[in-house]
């Protein structure tokens, strides 16, 4: 497939792939670069008018020749060019780092409707550092429910899965509490928050992560991490695998697995029957449905309907009902043993082929031991192996009464039993058999490995894990008999030690926690030295732990807290003015920390731009003024995410991360985009954004209407602004340019002996004047005459027509001396009322008027000024 064949599928299947996007930073979406710089989001790429989807579908088509121009990132923040995921498969390329060079420096912001009114720096947001760091490399939303947070490096569990590592702030300024939610971490650099109460409605959270130690050395941790993050959930829950099994003829359950957790509640039916709610268990988070109690047989299709299925933000599975085919495997080949290995010196682990049901497994008599004489070994409890998620590792523990190692026995060889009791979860049994192991005493102590400590926000010391080179059978409390600690000035400070670690120690495996009833802030460097015998391993003469000294460094306290109060940040909408008070004496000028670099700010996740911040003089340095400049605030944010960091007060001390919402007006300018006639004196013009109500506003000085290159002259009056109804962008102007009404022309009959005389049809007057007539009697014949010229001679019943200033007067039944006036009025032209001449191209410029009709709805914010757009006809 060529190129541009490529380009035309993506452009109708690309935004399909996008269905489970929800968050991610830089932003999902298309990035296209070359002379284009466009970036539309995924809500975008799915909203777009059709005639934004022809312009985007060229766009792609034009970088067909250049494909390293158009970046894809998904709402995990992974992202290729289209060109690298040709090359190297879409997964590979995704898996690989964004590097800042994949992206322009400048991306216009595409809306919905093909309109650009922002700009996404999407360069900034890619992390030039090396892979692998130890660092925190995102925070994102998986869903609703769940969030992510991704490590450069293997980070400690303890500390990873410590709650009080994490805050979490809504945007109203509530925290949630840390019984609010679980931290677990699903892998060595991830950790997977699980919110108790999920969020429905598009929420902004600031999360902070304090500093994570790296796996097995405390000493090595993560910068102090902080981010802003919306979280809205709008895509609906899918199916991600239906899995029926049976060793039979048919099965009697099946497990549908989701695409996040789900709300309990839905109908499922299996073959058309609904299944009872009691048959119905969620496991997995919400994540795992089992239907229990059906027979459905082997080797044919079944159907599974699931209806009104919601995940926990309220979103419907799509479509609802959905309707699912899915076959019963057969699964009868028996689980056999695949190896049996000594575990330390009184324990064997066995491994199964296949995952089986526990029960069987742990059940006494179903694995036995005989020694090398084929006589029963007592068997203590077995369980599964600790940290196994197979579900195929048991350790069959020799019962601690039983002396394996007597006199100069160091060896021993045992035959592990199995019985056909022992079933997989689908009840194949394993075959009777054996198989030989040898286990050999345990003579080596215990070496301490690592020594690691978990502190919270508060630099609080939480506790201190201890690891061994092997497992721990007991260990004994901190003594000073056992533990010496030295500070980094060679001061005793063991039995202070001692007396704050004082608790019962926690053993797990190969570890051994040792935790404070109470903990309290810990800071400096300490020597720590476990002398023999802290613990003992499992060994049958269990083995006491050789000495061991590690240092370990629990930080600098800093030289007073500093941290700001509430609202110690304010805004002022009429002067676009943030106002932090940091309630001491902060840093100004051009060094670290200073409270006057911009970029230790941020608005809803941008960063304020250079120059913006002074110190107020008034305040002894304490207090930081923010002007925001002209075009920096979109919209009217009641809850806007104000965040400063990395401000350091006089003496070096470093604020703590301080998050606050502000209600902040908009003070962009509303952009005119487009204009269009609707008749001869009527344009409607369409903004970027929501305009304020108008009604006959006059607005002639707000605008320039352009005649070919002429100027209209107009008056303020003379040009009137409306609204249109169910359009909030748009207005309408009309000339209000009234024209003069003219007169037509007319003629009447006056005089003595009016009623003589009669006019047709006045209207067609062309002269303005008054004639008067005599009849007079000629001796023949009477004639009307104007003064002494005949103008009509009459017949012998006094009636005759003559002709004057375009009007024919009648005369009926005239006598000798009757007299009569004709007046005749010519017509009166009007002027016309005012018009665009449509002859002609026409453009308008828009003028920026303080105080003018022409502005925003939210914040009344004038239009932009200078701004000419080509009026279409």
């Amino acid at each position: 497939m060529n190129k541009k064949v490529v380009l035309s599928v993506l452009s109708t299947t690309l935004v399909a792939s996008l269905a489970a996007s929800a968050f991610a930073a830089p932003k999902d979406g298309i990035y296209i670069g070359g002379d284009i710089k466009k970036f539309y989001s995924t809500d975008v790429l799915f909203e777009m008018t059709p005639a934004a989807k022809t312009a985007y579908n060229n766009e792609l088509k034009t970088m067909a020749t250049n494909l390293n121009n158009v970046v894809f990132v998904d709402y995990k923040g992974n992202g290729a060019s289209l060109q690298e995921m040709f090359d190297k498969g879409g997964k590979v390329a995704l898996g690989e780092p964004l590097k800042k060079e994949d992206f322009a420096d400048l991306y216009k912001v595409v809306n919905k409707d093909g309109s650009s009114t922002a700009t996404e720096n999407a360069r900034d947001k890619v992390d030039g550092t090396t892979p692998g760091e130890l660092k925190v490399e995102s925070v994102s939303a998986i869903n609703g429910t769940q969030l992510q947070v991704k490590f450069g490096a293997a980070v400690d569990k303890n500390a990873a899965e410590s709650e009080t590592n994490y805050t979490i702030k809504k945007a109203d300024g509530t925290t949630l509490a840390t019984t609010a939610y679980t931290a677990v971490l699903v892998d060595e650099k991830t950790v997977v928050i699980t919110l108790v109460s999920p969020i429905t409605t598009k929420t902004t959270l600031a999360i902070t992560v304090q500093p994570i130690a790296k796996d097995g050395d405390s000493n090595v941790k993560t910068e102090l991490y902080s981010t802003t993050l919306t979280v809205e959930d709008k895509v609906a829950p899918t199916v991600s695998e239906i899995k029926a099994e049976t060793n039979g003829s048919s099965a009697a359950s099946v497990t549908v697995k989701f695409s996040e957790p789900v709300q309990v509640g839905a109908t499922f039916k299996v073959d058309g029957v609904a299944v009872a709610g009691g048959s119905v268990v969620y496991t997995d988070n919400n994540t795992t449905v089992t239907l229990n109690n059906l027979t459905l047989a082997a080797g044919s299709n079944h159907t599974l309907d699931i209806v009104g299925l919601l995940d926990a933000a309220g979103n419907t599975i799509n479509p609802n009902p959905t309707s699912k085919t899915f076959t019963v495997s057969v699964d009868a080949n028996a689980p056999v043993v695949s190896s049996v290995e000594a575990y330390g010196d009184k324990a064997v682990v066995v491994t199964f082929s296949k995952k089986m049901n526990a029960t069987t497994v742990t059940t006494a008599g179903n694995i036995t031991l005989k020694d090398e004489a084929l006589n029963p070994v007592n068997v203590g409890t077995v369980a599964a192996l600790a940290g196994d998620t197979t579900g195929t590792k048991f350790v069959v523990p020799v019962n601690t009464g039983v002396t394996l190692y007597s006199g100069a026995v160091t060896s021993r060889n045992l035959t592990v039993v199995f019985t056909d009791n022992l079933k997989d979860n689908l009840g194949n049994k394993v075959a009777v058999a054996s198989k030989s192991v040898t286990l050999n005493k345990d003579v080596t102590a215990p070496t301490v490995a690592s020594v690691s400590f978990v502190k919270d926000s508060d630099d609080k010391l939480q506790s201190v894990t201890v690891e061994f080179s092997e497992a721990v059978g007991t260990a004994n409390p901190l003594s000073t008999a056992n533990f010496s600690v030295v500070d980094q000035d060679g001061v005793d400070q063991t039995a202070a030690w001692v007396s704050y670690l004082n608790a019962t120690p926690e053993v797990s495996g190969k570890k051994v926690t040792y935790k404070p009833t109470t903990a309290a802030a810990k800071y400096g460097q300490y020597t720590l030295s476990f002398k023999q015998g802290l613990v003992k391993d499992t060994a049958e003469n269990a083995n006491n732990s050789a000495a061991f000294s590690k240092a370990i460094d629990l930080g600098t306290q800093a030289t007073g807290e500093f941290k700001l109060g509430a609202g110690a940040a304010t805004y002022t909408a009429a002067t676009q003015v943030i106002e932090v008070n940091f309630g001491r004496a902060v840093k100004g000028g051009n060094v670290a920390g200073s409270a006057t670099e911009a970029s230790n700010y941020t608005l809803n996740g941008v960063a304020l731009p250079a120059g913006s911040v002074v110190l107020k003089a008034a305040s002894s340095s304490q207090v930081a003024v923010i002007t925001i400049p002209a075009e920096f605030i979109p919209a009217n944010d009641s809850a806007a995410v104000f965040r400063v960091a990395n401000v350091q007060d006089s003496k070096g001390v470093t604020v703590t991360p301080y998050v606050a919402t502000l209600d902040v007006k908009d003070n962009k300018a509303p952009v005119l985009e487009s204009a269009r006639v609707l008749d001869n004196d009527t344009i409607e013009l369409t903004f970027n954004e929501n305009m304020a109500a108008a009604s006959a506003a006059s607005v002639g000085d707000e605008f320039v209407i352009y005649e070919g290159t002429t100027a209209k002259t107009l008056t303020a009056a003379q040009l009137k602004a409306s609204s249109v109804a169910g359009y909030a962008k748009k207005l309408i102007v009309d000339l209000s340019i009234a024209g003069t009404p003219g007169t037509p022309a007319s003629a009447t009959v006056g005089g003595a002996n009016a009623s003589i005389a009669s006019i047709a049809d006045g209207t067609t007057a062309t002269a303005d004047a008054t004639h008067t007539y005599t009849v007079e009697d000629n001796g023949t014949a009477l004639e009307v005459k104007e003064g002494t010229a005949v103008v009509a001679t009459l017949n012998a019943s006094g009636d005759g027509t003559f002709t004057v200033d375009g009007v024919t007067v009648a005369v009926t039944g005239a006598a000798n001396t009757n007299t009569f006036t004709v007046t005749t009025t010519a017509p009166v032209a009007g002027t016309p009322a005012g018009t665009f001449d449509l002859t002609k191209d026409l453009s308008i410029k828009s003028v920026a008027v303080t105080g003018g009709d022409v502005k925003d709805a939210s914040n009344n914010n004038v239009q932009k000024d200078g701004v000419t757009v080509t009026i279409s006809k």
